[in-house]
């Protein structure tokens, strides 16, 4: 997946909707800067009670729009014209139909050993003062209901993590600030897994540790490659794992850095 599960960020906020019972709705969870329309298709690829649900919501809201109704579906709907929303709508319900209910995707993983490639994962970020260090790289799973009645305005849950890579030849650290709000439990088990990568060959990954308890907190980590990168390239990159408790299932936000060029007798690496 994404990452593929985005950043419906949580700063966009949407108008109210009325109100619904929890068991009537879907919850979506999107990773980064992942689309509501894209977050829900990939869990409706592994989740076949999940894509029922699906199904009949986006039939509703199809008929809906079409009679005139005004419905807040977050990327869906935002920005565009009923008949733009109606195409959205059709185009989803078209991508629930034609993927075999069960492929695999990235919520269906198991929380370590993954098997991602870091390579797809987009750069964010920028090197930091004197090209030793990266920061600001931020990664973001955030999650909301959907029902009849449309999306909600706010976020029930929203995880955001900021880290700062001092990359090296043989061994980088990764520092972490993560802030768990708003908080309603809906989240469980939180990790990272780091990537090493030269010229495009991951040569070291691993997982961490539960990052936090509560609502955030900071963190150290620390990745060694399988060989010395000295007079060569590392790519660094990192994924957020996010239990999601209404799922039952680990959605995840990845990213990486630029290309930092190792020194040829130290563990220092410049971007």
């Amino acid at each position: 997946m994404a990452s593929t599960a985005a950043i419906a960020p949580a700063g966009a906020v949407r108008p109210a909707t009325g109100v619904e019972e929890e068991s009537a709705r879907v919850f979506v969870v999107t990773a980064g800067d992942e689309s509501t329309q894209t977050a829900i298709a990939e869990q409706a690829k592994v989740d076949p009670e999940y894509r029922a649900q699906v199904e009949e919501l986006v039939a509703g809201w199809s008929k809906d729009l079409a009679s005139g109704r005004h419905l807040d579906l977050g990327t869906i709907t935002e920005g565009r014209s009923t008949r733009e929303s109606l195409v959205a709508l059709t185009e989803l319900q078209d991508t629930i139909r034609d993927q075999p209910a069960g492929s695999s995707a990235e919520s269906a993983l198991a929380p370590t050993a993954s098997g991602e490639n870091p390579n797809t994962f987009p750069v964010r970020g920028s090197r930091g003062s004197g090209r030793t260090f990266w920061e600001d790289m931020k990664l973001i799973v955030a999650g909301h209901f959907c029902g009849t009645n449309g999306c909600d305005a706010q976020d029930t849950d929203r995880i955001t993590c900021r880290l700062t890579i001092n990359p090296g030849a043989k061994t980088s650290r990764y520092d972490s600030n993560c802030l768990y709000s708003p908080n309603s439990g809906k989240f469980g088990d939180r990790h990272y897994e780091l990537w090493a990568i030269n010229r495009g060959n991951v040569v070291g990954n691993k997982d961490t540790g539960r990052l936090f308890s509560g609502s955030g907190g900071s963190s150290s980590h620390f990745l060694s490659s399988s060989r010395k990168l000295n007079g060569t390239v590392l790519t660094s990159a990192a994924k957020l794992w996010v239990e999601i408790r209404p799922l039952g299932a680990y959605i995840g936000d990845g990213a990486k850095t630029a290309d930092a060029t190792c020194n040829n007798s130290n563990n220092v690496c410049k971007y």
